[in-house]
């Protein structure tokens, strides 16, 4: 059922990026790798199985022609990424990041000078 939940969520991030596009600032494999992070975290928090959400974040880098220390940089940014935005109190914060940083300007930001750098 985790397996389930973590991939119609990708599925839907991604497609959500595909009909309205990324910055071309932002490297599509880097967004993508930041909400599998994400949701990896979010996973291990809550100690579920990580093997599939494991899978799909080394799927990313390994099919990217982007540096590995790159994803690295972006693991650390979603680590530190807080969201400002008002949510329930029942719902998890680290859930709740996953769901908005591929919308908040604050984060692409981020994102964007480490897909700049060489």
């Amino acid at each position: 059922m985790i397996r389930l939940i973590a991939l119609l969520s990708l599925g839907l991030a991604f497609s959500v990026q595909a009909e309205r596009g990324l910055s071309p600032k932002v490297e599509q494999p880097l967004l993508q790798f930041a909400q599998a992070n994400c949701l990896y975290q979010y996973f291990s928090y809550k100690n579920y199985d990580l093997k599939d959400i494991r899978s799909i974040s080394a799927g990313i880098v390994q099919m990217s022609h982007i540096p590995a220390d790159k994803f690295v940089e972006v693991n650390e940014l979603v680590r530190n990424y807080e969201p400002q935005i008002q949510y329930k109190k029942e719902t998890s914060p680290l859930l709740v990041k996953c769901f908005t940083l591929e919308s908040d300007p604050a984060f692409l930001k981020k994102l964007s000078r480490v897909s700049e750098r060489d």
